[in-house]
């Protein structure tokens, strides 16, 4: 199983992603697409492709990034939802119910 380091750094959009969302973008249509045979629904699909498509969209990748996020989670989380890992070199563990997340440590 990977480490969460690595399972944060597979979290950044690649270039291959990045690369099919924009040839599904609009402006991959042809300049006058009625003239050339388009539909209208053809239209259509083509203007939501890259952003609500079902791959190689905005929507698809996010969703992809959502569940790699809750994994990420899951994997510093115990069942209770309590940190499992071990603190930062030189951060203190919480005390009385202090949350750990939003306390700044100098």
């Amino acid at each position: 199983m990977p480490t969460v380091d690595q399972m944060i750094d597979a979290l950044a959009l690649t270039f291959a992603e990045e690369l099919a969302v924009k040839n599904n973008a609009p402006n991959m249509m042809p300049l006058n697409p009625t003239a050339q045979g388009w539909t209208g629904q053809m239209i259509r699909e083509m203007l939501s492709k890259a952003i609500v498509g079902e791959s190689d969209s905005l929507l698809s990748i996010l969703k992809g990034r959502l569940e790699d996020i809750k994994n990420i989670f899951d994997a510093v989380l115990n069942e209770n939802g309590v940190y499992a890992g071990t603190f930062a070199s030189g951060a203190e563990e919480p005390q009385n119910g202090e949350d750990f997340w939003f306390k700044i440590v100098d």
